[in-house]
């Protein structure tokens, strides 16, 4: 006698559909961590090239005696409430024009997003005849979503001035 119960070899509906949530739940965590990595790498290539700007900074310093100007406004830390940054995200930049004639910055550092929340900041203080004796040098991380700031060399939680943060 044959058995009235066919048997069909395969997954059901059910199945397929656990499995493919399974696999979509994986995908997803393997893309935060990526995008995790990534933002760490940015952040340690932002880290790498500050230091980079605050060396040539320093050496412009023991050369002249002063740090290079911004010319886009007069802010002094020293002076005033508020100032503006001299924006590193321009083959423009006053900085970079100084550092690069000193030869002490042949590449303009650009941050790897390089968009208005995500750029390499300088503003030069406590002016003396003109010639600046401070700074501040900042770019905002995106693993911590602060700013990173070297104020002559050395890293602080905020520059002198933060009402135009």
């Amino acid at each position: 006698m044959r058995s009235l119960t066919k048997y069909k070899k395969g997954f059901t509906l059910i199945e397929l559909l656990v499995v493919i949530a399974i696999i979509s739940l994986l995908a997803s965590t393997v893309l935060v961590s990526l995008n995790e990595a990534r933002a760490k790498a940015r952040d340690a290539r932002r880290l790498q090239e500050i230091k980079q700007i605050q060396t040539a900074l320093e050496v412009f310093h023991i050369n002249h005696g002063y740090y290079p100007n911004e010319g886009n406004c007069d802010g002094s830390i020293c002076a005033s409430t508020c100032w503006c940054w001299d924006d590193l995200t321009h083959g423009d930049s006053y900085l970079y024009k100084d550092l690069r004639n000193e030869d002490l910055l042949s590449v303009l550092p650009k941050d790897p997003i390089n968009n208005a929340n995500y750029r390499y900041q300088y503003e030069p203080g406590c002016h003396i005849d003109g010639k600046a004796q401070y700074y501040d040098l900042r770019v905002k991380l995106e693993t911590t979503g602060k700013w990173y700031v070297l104020t002559n060399g050395i890293p602080t939680d905020s520059p002198q001035c933060d009402s135009s943060w």
